[in-house]
């Protein structure tokens, strides 16, 4: 039998964990890590190496603010992830650097950065129903390299420097 678990950062309840990267160093494939949002916002840099699924509790009051002392304030290193329902701000570089195959990046908010949303070398993702804007001063709102058959849907991409940056190798 194969037990999916719920991991809870922030909250009331008890077991809950204080930060995103806690959590999710104790969680296993398959597991979801559901963050609350009032502990908001969440001061860290986070990087996802699990097959798992991390989960905002509302996009828009679940907040991850970058340290500035990291490339990526949101990585994505392994295959099948579902990030969703944050606002990812405040980030020196990338908000959320996606690095793998088979992943789903949706109803995020991403602002006040360089590049929204990076794609590299990574292949049949989706990303869709986020909110792009304010990426300054290089303002990439989407930058996708070296991948392919990823699905970009319904994304809103607004008031940065440039849309939509397709490289190839």
């Amino acid at each position: 039998l194969n037990r999916q678990n719920i991991l809870n950062v922030g909250g009331t309840g008890p077991d809950n964990y204080t930060t995103i990267m806690s959590a999710i160093a104790n969680a296993s494939d398959g597991d979801t890590v559901f963050v609350h949002h009032d502990s908001s916002p969440y001061h860290e840099d986070i990087v996802i190496d699990k097959s798992i699924t991390v989960i905002g509790e509302n996009a828009t009051t679940t907040l991850i603010e970058g340290t500035q002392y990291h490339y990526s304030t949101v990585k994505i290193l392994a295959d099948n992830v579902t990030f969703s329902r944050f606002t990812v701000e405040n980030y020196p570089d990338r908000g959320i650097d996606l690095e793998s195959n088979y992943s789903y990046i949706t109803g995020n908010i991403v602002h006040n950065g360089d590049h929204g949303i990076t794609v590299i070398s990574s292949n049949h993702n989706t990303i869709q129903g986020n909110q792009i804007t304010n990426q300054t001063p290089n303002g990439i709102a989407l930058w996708i390299d070296d991948s392919n058959d990823n699905l970009i849907l319904d994304n809103s991409i607004h008031d940065n420097k440039g849309g939509i940056d397709l490289v190839t190798a």
